[in-house]
């Protein structure tokens, strides 16, 4: 199974739940991802490093709203064309 959407992984590099090994070789299933590594955080990053954590989620949502190819105004219909 591949997923096909965008996603991030944060990821606390002193979580001792889950081996580091998990994200090797993740981006061949999950070809748009986007891994963010906290070096001092653990399995419970999200809780340990709220602004952190929260400013990697902004960031991605942020990436993910930008056009992925030019687009332009049809000026006849008032409508986007890519």
């Amino acid at each position: 199974m591949i997923v096909t959407v965008s996603t991030l992984v944060i990821w606390g590099e002193k979580d001792t739940a889950l081996i580091p090994r998990n994200l090797d070789d993740l981006s061949e299933f999950v070809p748009k991802l986007t891994i963010k590594r906290v070096p001092d955080g653990s399995h419970w990053v999200i809780h340990e490093k709220p602004a952190e954590v929260n400013s990697y989620i902004r960031a991605f949502i942020q990436s993910a709203k930008q056009p992925r190819f030019p687009m332009s105004v049809n000026s006849n219909a008032g409508s986007w064309e890519a």
